[in-house]
């Protein structure tokens, strides 16, 4: 474990080497996480890919244009025997051949759509698409806000409870070196020295520990924003800019983009099932057709004009469907039954967030109240812990007097740090599940 812990270190002293040192605010943070996330891009992806659907619906509604030539060329005409009234003679059969050497066409055709429920409401559904795809991308930011900002003050956290760790260890080393002096005068135990020397080695495994602690989520978060990893950040913020939590009368009221989404997707869904069921409705379309014929056996009848021949025609094509077993009536159905399942979602995801936001709110308020207590502890702890060390060195009290001091001075040192982390930490969760995690970076 030890060779573990120095391997540790020696890996962070020789990163630390290399690395460049920066300050970031976590509205930074936020912003560098925002800017090179992949999830964002791939949403941002979306909105060109439903562009592209979108005006590929549009075109259903164009004119549908087509151009063909088509060349053919008869070697051997076909036979066909008919009565030979020519002669005079029907009982009698004779071979004629028809057609000519050369048969070719050229035509331009044009189809046009004129009604379809089904293309209209498919076209809307796509329209709705590019909103939930606006709502998905605000989701994510806020998502990719929330983790940052925990993540942000949770290392703050253990660089606090690290800057506690080596000031304690700092006044050991202090009360080592007057033991140790007292000791050589004959005036202290050697077993005195040895106590504290057992304490500070248990502190700077402690510190270690923390240090491996601190650099790993900081690397997730040099990963996050973008920075080389093992970058030593600064973290300049200290505290959270909103501090507005809703009431617990009133925890039904909030509105998170979650839910806003699911809403959507219904929404989505059942323009989706409109869709559906219109493909069993009418259609209308039209065409026209221009084309031009030749024919003839000489190999000049490209110049001969009596061997050409032009012809147009339009019409309407109605589509009236009468019966396919109620296929798209079943398929509409089914879409309906998956909002309904979302609608099932959203009251689970309801009682979940009403929940969270309770142990929140609770966590928030009752660790509020702890903090000025807390600080009353801190004060009380500093003072004993002198007045220990004082009455130490005057030869008037025992050790294990001031190790015990020390040791109450951290505990209540950490524990207000731990408390300090919880309320950000719960507001941090309260906020978001308000909807107003945003705000933590104005």
């Amino acid at each position: 474990m030890k060779q573990f812990l120095l391997w540790i270190t020696v890996l962070s002293l020789s990163t630390g080497l290399r690395a460049q040192s920066m300050d970031l605010s976590l509205k930074d943070a936020v912003s560098k996480a925002l800017a090179v996330s992949p999830e964002l891009k791939k949403l941002a992806l979306n909105d060109e890919k439903n562009s592209h659907e979108l005006a590929s619906n549009r075109a259903t509604f164009l004119p549908d244009v087509a151009a063909s030539v088509q060349l053919g060329f008869n070697p051997y005409l076909p036979t066909q025997r008919i009565p030979n009234f020519f002669g005079g003679n029907p009982d009698e059969t004779i071979g004629v051949q028809f057609g000519t050497f050369q048969s070719h066409q050229a035509v331009v055709q044009l189809n046009q759509l004129i009604y379809s429920k089904a293309a209209k409401l498919g076209r809307e559904a796509l329209k709705k698409s590019f909103e939930l795809n606006d709502l998905s991308e605000e989701l994510k930011t806020e998502e990719l806000t929330y983790n940052i900002s925990k993540l942000y003050f949770q290392i703050q956290g253990l660089q606090f409870n690290r800057k506690n760790l080596e000031a304690n260890l700092t006044n050991l080393k202090k009360l080592y070196d007057v033991s140790k002096a007292r000791q050589d005068a004959g005036l202290g135990l050697a077993i005195d020295t040895d106590r504290i020397s057992i304490n500070v080695s248990n502190l700077n495994s402690q510190l270690e520990i923390l240090n491996a602690q601190e650099q790993s989520l900081m690397d997730i978060l040099n990963i996050l924003t973008g920075n080389p990893t093992g970058t030593k950040l600064n973290l300049t913020t200290t505290e959270i800019a909103s501090e507005s939590a809703l009431p617990l009368n009133e925890i039904g009221n909030f509105k998170t983009k979650t839910l806003e989404l699911m809403d959507m997707q219904k929404d989505l869904i059942a323009l989706q099932a409109d869709a559906t069921r219109a493909q069993f409705k009418p259609t209308i379309a039209g065409n026209l057709q221009v084309g031009g014929q030749l024919q003839g056996n000489p190999i000049d009848i490209f110049v001969m004009k009596e061997n050409y021949s032009l012809f147009t025609g339009f019409g309407f094509q109605i589509s009236v469907p009468l019966y396919n077993g109620n296929k798209f009536d079943y398929k509409a159905k089914s879409q309906m039954v998956d909002v309904m399942q979302i609608e099932q979602d959203k009251n689970f995801l309801k009682q979940g967030l009403e929940q969270q936001y309770v142990n929140a709110y609770q966590t928030y308020f009752s660790n509020l109240k702890q903090q000025t207590e807390q600080a009353a502890n801190i004060a009380l702890a500093k003072r004993i812990y002198n007045v220990s060390q004082d009455r130490y060195n005057q030869g008037v009290a025992p050790l294990i007097d001031v190790i015990d001091a020390q040791k109450s001075l951290t505990e209540a040192e950490n524990l207000a740090m731990i408390t300090a982390l919880q309320i950000k930490m719960a507001l941090i969760d309260l906020m978001n599940i308000q909807g107003n995690i945003k705000e933590i970076i104005r």
